[in-house]
């Protein structure tokens, strides 16, 4: 049975790169939301995928590089990833919490590690 109506603290940690930067996520028919837990001075390697990636800080801050373009954002910051195009990032020293949209859905996270659901640290919480 399809659950449209979710809380995000039921969905699972996913190890994405290691339990440095854990994402819970919530798979549509085209497109993946992820909340994505990054711990202080996270370092997300270069990497590139086949789908197209759009997210915002929601907490702390990240140093992304695009395509040979680097910037920091803090929170309110956003950023576009073309499908293809080779990114990496850095969390801030205080970590950070964001939210990604993955157009495809990232379905290729089925298969990493998963951990117990907990609460998220929202802000003000």
């Amino acid at each position: 049975m399809d659950r449209y109506l979710v809380d995000i603290d039921d969905l699972d940690p996913i190890d994405v790169w290691g339990e440095i930067v854990r994402a819970r996520a919530l798979h549509g028919e085209r497109v993946t939301l992820a909340l994505v837990e990054l711990a202080p001075d996270a370092v997300v390697p270069e990497h590139r995928h086949d789908n197209e990636q759009m997210g915002m800080v929601i907490t702390g801050q990240m140093t992304f590089t695009v395509d040979g373009e680097t910037r920091t954002l803090g929170v309110g910051g956003t950023w576009r990833i073309p499908p293809g195009k080779p990114h990496d990032a850095v969390a801030g020293p205080d970590g950070a919490l964001v939210i990604d949209v993955f157009s495809p859905t990232r379905h290729d996270w089925d298969a990493l590690p998963h951990g117990s659901p907990r609460p998220v640290d929202w802000p003000g919480s």
